[in-house]
């Protein structure tokens, strides 16, 4: 069930462009042998604010993660099909691969799509922590399939250079909203005015031009299903490193600090880009609030991208205070900053504020 492509302004040739690479399809036939036989099937998708659906007019009908859904849906209707949409506004992979178990793999997905190239930076972390997520979801109990998704902001930025070395590791899908857009865009047959509401998120026609895309390839690999070898090639080897093999994502509901010390638990109210409604709250100077956990690197997490709110040092197994001057890094609605890398173990964690008005939001543990 593909989208109008014409309707979207959008030429065959513009729609091939974005097609990095077809990778090895025989997972991808797998679920999809699967939906034909009319089993369940879940499929999910991980990745930023574009992801999570920002400025579609209504993110679970609108967003282009909605109408990858809606293919599915349509192309199987004897399926059961199961949708979780684990874009976060503001988030980096680093977060991502922290957080996939809990938000996606959990869930037992068959297909995944991961969109991060608009949000991640192009540097060592980002690329290792992209490279694991892969490899957790390709390694997940279920063996998904996965489409690496490369989206863009307005002046053409974006990772997918890093990340299409992953995907090639590992022979999978890639489409590049980047690689489309750019020669429509410089030779005016789309202004970025009509496809989105600021620099770099969609409007509901960018929306379905990204989802036309990924629903474009998804028809090829149905329509071409009975040549597709069944037979499926044994995973590629570790790329980068397994770092974050089992990296785990401890918020308010996870974790009980050995002491609280003098911060208080501090509920949100339900809002579009707020992913974790429970904080650990503290105003002005006081008792440090202390957390034990096991692992070899440590991450706060913590509300806002500045220190200009705040004064906090961190503590670790009772050594020196250490004031966070600045983030190590920013992930827009969550900023990070790691407090311990290295040896494996039992670690005390602790961290006060010394001024101003602090939201503690969880621990990146792995």
């Amino acid at each position: 069930m593909s989208i109008d492509i014409s309707a979207l302004g959008l030429s065959r040739e513009a729609v091939d462009r974005s097609l990095v690479s077809g990778g090895d399809r025989a997972r991808l036939a797998r679920v999809m042998r699967k939906a034909k036989a009319g089993e369940k099937l879940c499929v999910a998708c991980i990745g930023g604010s574009i992801t999570q659906g920002a400025y579609a007019s209504d993110y679970d009908k609108t967003s282009y993660a909605a109408l990858v859904r809606d293919w599915w849906i349509e192309s199987f209707p004897n399926a059961k099909i199961e949708f979780h949409n684990a874009g976060i506004g503001g988030t980096q992979s680093i977060l991502g691969v922290h957080r996939v178990e809990r938000d996606v793999l959990q869930y037992d997905p068959d297909f995944v799509v991961v969109e991060f190239a608009v949000n991640d930076h192009p540097d060592d972390w980002e690329t290792e922590a992209y490279s694991n997520l892969c490899r957790r979801i390709l390694t997940w109990r279920t063996a998904p399939a996965v489409l690496l998704l490369f989206t863009t902001d307005h002046a053409y930025i974006n990772t997918q250079e890093t990340e299409i070395t992953v995907g090639e590791h590992y022979g999978l899908p890639m489409v590049s909203q980047l690689n489309m857009l750019r020669p429509e865009l410089e030779a005016g047959r789309i202004k970025w005015d009509d496809i989105a509401k600021d620099w770099v998120h969609p409007n509901d026609r960018g929306h379905a031009i990204i989802a036309s895309l990924v629903r474009d390839y998804l028809q090829s690999v149905l329509d071409g299903l009975d040549g597709i070898a069944r037979e499926e090639k044994p995973l590629a080897d570790v790329f980068i490193s397994d770092r974050y093999a089992n990296a785990r994502l401890f918020t308010y509901d996870d974790i009980t600090p050995e002491s609280p010390g003098s911060f208080t638990f501090k509920p949100e109210e339900e809002r579009f880009w707020l992913a974790y409604k429970k904080y650990w709250h503290c105003e002005g100077a006081g008792e440090p609030i202390k957390f034990r956990v096991s692992g070899s690197r440590v991450f706060l997490m913590y509300d806002g991208g500045t220190t200009d709110k705040h004064k906090i040092s961190f503590s670790v197994d009772g050594g020196e205070w250490t004031r966070i001057e600045q983030t190590t890094l920013d992930a827009g609605s969550a900023a990070l900053y790691r407090v311990f890398d290295g040896a494996e173990g039992e670690h005390e964690i602790a961290v006060r504020c010394e001024e101003g008005v602090f939201d503690m939001k969880g621990l990146l543990v792995s």
